[in-house]
């Protein structure tokens, strides 16, 4: 009888402990890395809970980005939200109204957050960055190097323009750049839900490539793409493209049926073949997919600030030419 009871209790600890740690829900989901005052104490990284049950924090780390350990007795209600603020004072003076922070780190903030559990697990890690898909290319003529000429620069709120890095759907990978976005709120929203947050965000468009990388005039081409959506089915796929010169796109219906250079079928790549071109020919494309609410993502997204009809899609070059040289 005491050995059963012993095994009872035994049981009892283990379902005890499971009903608080729960690391895997905790994701990293508002960054402050670059404040528009530039004073960097005032930078933050904001931790929340979207699971339902609360996360003991005690011993957690951040192993890249910013040097903090967590103190003994963090807890992370389910639903919470938790700001790690680089300075306590700094903080508290610039959201007096904020009171779930912890504090203590010396910044600058590093692109690279990592964040362990005190056992050593990865928790959530974010690569951030201010361009690629990160942000959006805008045409203008005060660009950087551009010698009073019309250029393409990467436009990013949140990189010194007042705004924080916002994860729109904590439900979805917070490793996909196209989960997050500058916030629509100045100095961002620590402490409380995420300004942009959506639980029906537009598919991601990543992994984008086109195969033969340099194809020949006799090469049908494969453009393939990774879609990622909270719906696994009911998902438009379209590929615009068009011979270099031409005044309008032609569409081709991308499918993740295996039959599309899209690999297997159901793996959520979607593929679409385009016909041979002459050689020499450049062909230009972009890529739109919607999820069954009609939610529409472009990629590449750029913006135009002139009434310029320039784009900033991709390309690839037909070329039979062999190259000997050296590499």
């Amino acid at each position: 009888m005491k050995k059963v009871l012993r095994m009872v209790a035994w049981l009892g600890l283990l379902v005890g402990a499971a009903m608080v740690v729960r690391s895997q829900d905790v994701v990293i989901n508002e960054i402050m890395y670059h404040p528009a005052s530039e004073n960097l104490r005032e930078s933050y990284v904001e931790l929340y809970n979207p699971g339902t049950l609360a996360a003991d924090l005690s011993g957690w780390r951040f192993t890249k980005g910013l040097p903090f350990v967590f103190p003994t007795n963090t807890m992370l209600g389910p639903g919470g939200y938790l700001v790690v603020a680089a300075d306590s004072a700094v903080f508290a003076a610039k959201y007096p109204g904020v009171t779930n922070y912890i504090a203590g780190w010396a910044p600058p903030m590093g692109s690279h957050l990592l964040l362990q559990d005190a056992s050593g697990q990865v928790v959530s890690e974010v690569h951030y960055y201010n361009d690629g898909d990160w942000a959006t290319r805008v045409l203008t003529t005060n660009g950087f190097a551009a010698y009073g000429h019309y250029g393409w620069e990467w436009l990013a709120p949140h990189d010194g323009l007042g705004n924080s890095l916002e994860l729109i759907n904590p439900a979805l990978p917070n490793s996909y750049a196209q989960n997050w976005g500058s916030s629509s709120a100045i100095d961002g929203t620590p402490g409380r839900a995420n300004s942009i947050v959506s639980a029906n965000a537009a598919p991601f468009i990543t992994e984008v490539q086109h195969q033969p990388v340099i194809p020949h005039s006799t090469d049908t081409v494969t453009i393939s793409a990774r879609i990622v959506d909270e719906h696994a089915d009911g998902l438009a796929v379209t590929l615009h493209w068009r011979l270099d010169g031409a005044s309008s796109f032609n569409t081709a219906t991308m499918y993740d049926d295996g039959a599309h250079g899209d690999g297997l079928p159901g793996d959520g790549i979607f593929g679409a073949l385009l016909p041979p071109q002459s050689n020499g020919a450049v062909v230009e494309f972009y890529l739109q997919a919607s999820d069954p609410e009609n939610n529409p993502r472009t990629y590449p997204v750029y913006s135009l600030t002139t009434s310029s009809t320039r784009t900033a899609n991709l390309l690839y070059q037909v070329d039979n030419g062999n190259y000997t040289g050296a590499q």
